[in-house]
């Protein structure tokens, strides 16, 4: 019972040494301004991703609750979708919401979040590398790469709930550190809760966990095989933790309200935003070189997994060392029997394979050149739509392959050597890091300030006390962001937005009807209405005033 208390504080300690790191290199990329809950204009000056997640936390608040818990009312009014869609960190909008009375008026999470994201990154990294690393000073080094990984730096503030990687850390860690003898319950309980977080923060990390659950499970069979060959007992807890992963997650889409209405999960476009077989050393313009490798689409960014140039180094001394050993030394035993001792590997290794296929495909790319592509019938087709970004599943690929690399680093590499490699690969990485770094403290740290096209004290008093706008036509995505802003800021409604998930076809219906009012003299006092000016003919809208604004046309019913 000691040595137990004793080994869990030291496990609690490195996960604690590695959450400080990860705040430590937050504050450094980031500072500390973005941390300020009521400061939301860099949220808003940023990307459109980023205007979304805000946005549809903001109009999530102000609704009242339904149920599913997850619904927002107020941003494609008639139609009710989930905060899902608007991708808002739906674990951090719920529990912000049941804390709203208490909060100010304006209110963002993201600085937070991002903070505790890259902390949960330092924590996790540290354990899951202590636990297959002999030297804890060499899972310190090591740890920085994790927690400053270059895809982490790409979505962090751009799609800021793919930087919550540290799930794929988190299903690593329950793999790695789970007991040959542990209790079903405790598994069910951990995997469970990893389904049901998955959801909370963003789907595309459940097939990530959800494969590294059932590669958990083949070793425990393996495992109770080998020492109690009850190999049907360690089947039926395997389907006992799949079948809580899979309830957990369903349950929480269902609460949230994935499943409502009309919005469909599925979105084409396999094919399209899959990884490049060259991820692992194109740049994509990051880095110190700011170089980029061709790629066979734009869309490729998707599966972006570029190592840097520090890790690279490393994996090239490694892969180098490896093949030194095997054309050196005689293998001293049988490659099955090397399988059956070191199943674990193995199947680290299958893993990593495995997710270089789902991610690469179907269409197999090299640089520009497509290799082949691998025709997907129906049914499957039409579930890999809907995670049709299959790139980002290069991820797990990605830390399995550098958390290969340090093991081989601490194994095959001695002494002062081991040393020096480690130090001169981190001083490369964070060379390499430096470009990216600066981009990022240069707009974080700068005070941004963001001005509505609809808070002119003009349109303003036009506006009044309106409670809903109404946009006539598919209109830029910016009009859209700044109508939904102000809508969020006055407590209005408005009947477009752009989701994750999209209803175009009934919004498209509801403005016809919105339009059939129009011309049958029925417009809403109530309502702001926008056109967009090319094509417009005020005389079809006797009843309306209107009133030109750039390329548009605002338009109400006088009270």
């Amino acid at each position: 019972m000691k040595e137990s208390w004793k080994a869990k504080r030291e496990y609690f300690a490195l996960f604690f040494t590695g959450c400080l790191m990860g705040v430590l290199c937050f504050v450094c990329v980031y500072g500390v301004k973005i941390l300020h809950v009521q400061y939301d204009a860099w949220l808003l000056k940023g990307d459109l991703d980023l205007m979304q997640h805000y946005i549809g936390w903001g109009h999530y608040r102000n609704d009242p609750w339904m149920f599913p818990f997850g619904l927002i009312t107020s941003l494609s009014k008639p139609y009710a979708m989930s905060v899902v869609y608007t991708d808002s960190i739906p674990l951090m909008a719920v529990i912000c919401k049941l804390l709203s009375p208490h909060l100010p008026e304006t209110f963002q999470y993201f600085g937070l979040y991002g903070c505790i994201s890259f902390a949960l990154q330092g924590g996790l990294s540290m354990l899951l590398l202590t636990r297959v690393i002999r030297r804890r000073w060499l899972a310190v080094i090591a740890s920085f790469f994790f927690i400053l990984s270059f895809p982490v730096l790409q979505r962090m503030y751009y799609h800021t709930a793919l930087a919550s990687q540290w799930l794929i850390l988190l299903s690593l860690v329950v793999w790695l550190y789970q007991k040959e003898d542990g209790k079903v319950l405790k598994k069910c309980l951990a995997w469970s809760g990893i389904g049901f977080l998955c959801v909370a923060i963003h789907s595309y990390f459940l097939p990530m966990a959800g494969a590294i659950l059932l590669f958990a499970v083949i070793e425990q069979i393996i495992v109770y095989r080998k020492t109690t060959g009850k190999t049907a007992v360690a089947v039926r807890n395997g389907i006992i933790e799949i079948a809580g992963f899979c309830v957990a997650a369903l349950l929480n889409l269902w609460l949230l309200g994935a499943f409502y209405g009309d919005a469909s999960a599925i979105g084409g476009g396999i094919g399209t935003f899959e990884s490049n077989l060259n991820t692992f050393y194109n740049p994509l313009g990051h880095g110190i070189t700011g170089y980029a490798l061709p790629i066979y689409n734009d869309f490729q960014y998707e599966g972006f997994a570029y190592l840097g140039l520090g890790m690279l180094m490393l994996t090239v001394s490694v892969l180098v060392g490896a093949i030194g050993l095997l054309l050196l030394k005689k293998p001293a035993q049988k490659l099955s029997e090397y399988i059956r001792i070191h199943h674990r590997q193995f199947l680290l290794a299958v893993l990593f394979l495995l997710f270089i296929l789902l991610a690469a495909g179907p269409i197999y790319t090299f640089n520009a050149h497509r290799l082949v592509a691998i025709p997907l019938p129906g049914a499957i087709g039409r579930i890999a739509d809907i995670f049709r970004s299959n790139g980002r599943m290069i991820w797990v690929s990605m830390y399995i392959l550098m958390l290969a690399v340090f093991v081989c680093t601490d194994r095959m590499i001695r002494g002062g050597v081991r040393v020096v490699a480690l130090v001169l690969a981190l001083i490369i990485q964070i060379v390499d890091l430096t470009g990216d770094i600066s981009q990022k403290q240069d707009y974080f740290n700068r005070e941004q300030v963001y001005v509505n096209r609809w808070d002119d004290a003009t349109l303003s008093q036009i506006i009044g006390d309106r409670s809903e706008f109404i946009l006539m036509d598919d209109s830029s995505t910016m009009l859209m962001m700044d109508t939904a802003y102000y809508t969020y800021r006055h407590h209005m409604d408005t009947n477009r937005f752009y989701f994750a998930r999209n209803i175009d076809e009934k919004i498209g219906e509801q403005t016809e009807r919105y339009r059939q009012d129009l011309l049958n003299g029925k417009a809403s006092s109530s309502a702001v209405y926008v056109f967009a000016k090319d094509g417009f003919v005020p005389a079809a809208y006797p009843e309306l005033v209107c009133y030109e604004i750039g390329d548009h046309v605002m338009a109400v019913k006088p009270d």
